[in-house]
């Protein structure tokens, strides 16, 4: 393993212990097994903007999974501290399907104070900022159309030991430091389709336009305008989904994946 890819990750989450994982899924799942050795019962979700692993794995662990109210994906505080708890485990995307920046510092205040554990999936935000002092245990994905675009692979890190085994393919090592190094670039043409999109479509409903993010997520009152957002999305070749979709969110809506723009 290229020690070079292993700094520059502890350097961007902030983390000083890291393990570079085969999957993003891989990570979420030992994430959760160490939850639920340190006494974790339920596992908070949010209802919407999470990841389809976020339901399945808790309840193999045998797990309750509580869905949290949300404001299209955004945890709410209110909500959030009905739940959390001691023997609780909040498991969440920054940001919120890859379209919503979540409150990630209040977030972790309200649980620390409650004794609830965080693992926080930075997959879409990573090297944006340092999350480090937002969650107990950070994980991530390197996959295709991710931020750090690899194609592979994904990784656990936590300040506190993690007795999890790497299964990271050491031969991927080198092409990871240089997607790492393509992050900020990455984030710029993001950030400058994304203002675009949200120019074009100034005048439709567009979810949690004033927070940052990477995908556009446009919600329609009738088929016409959804139409109208398809039209646009074929015109300027951006991917879409067609929500309710948990991924993204439970409204009727396009989901324009920025993403995906290659």
């Amino acid at each position: 393993m290229s020690q070079n890819a292993l700094d520059t990750l502890k350097k961007i989450t902030g983390m000083q212990n890291i393990v570079l994982t085969d999957r993003g899924n891989s990570a979420i799942m030992e994430a959760l097994k160490i939850a639920k050795a340190s006494g974790v019962k339920k596992v908070l979700i949010p209802d919407q903007g999470g990841w389809f692993t976020y339901k399945k794995y808790p309840a193999e662990l045998g797990l309750e999974v509580v869905e949290l109210r949300t404001d299209y994906g955004v945890i709410l505080l209110d909500e959030l501290e009905k739940h959390a708890g001691r023997n609780a485990a909040l498991l969440y995307a920054n940001p919120a399907g890859y379209y919503a920046e979540q409150p990630c510092k209040e977030i972790y205040s309200l649980c620390r104070k409650a004794g609830c554990l965080v693992i926080l999936d930075v997959t879409g935000c990573i090297g944006r900022k340092d999350f480090s002092n937002c969650c107990d245990i950070m994980v991530g994905s390197f996959g295709e159309t991710k931020p750090v675009n690899l194609g592979y692979g994904g990784f656990i890190a936590s300040n506190k030991e993690i007795n999890v085994a790497q299964t990271f393919d050491a031969g991927y090592s080198d092409k990871l430091s240089q997607q790492i190094s393509l992050l900020d670039g990455a984030y710029k043409a993001y950030d400058k389709i994304r203002k675009d999109i949200i120019s074009d479509l100034s005048s439709f409903d567009i979810l949690h336009r004033e927070k940052q993010g990477i995908n556009v997520i446009v919600k329609c009152k009738d088929k016409a305008e959804m139409e109208k957002v398809i039209n646009y999305c074929a015109k300027n070749n951006f991917e879409f989904r067609k929500c309710p979709f948990y991924i993204r969110v439970k409204a009727k809506a396009i989901s324009i994946e920025v993403k995906r723009v290659k």
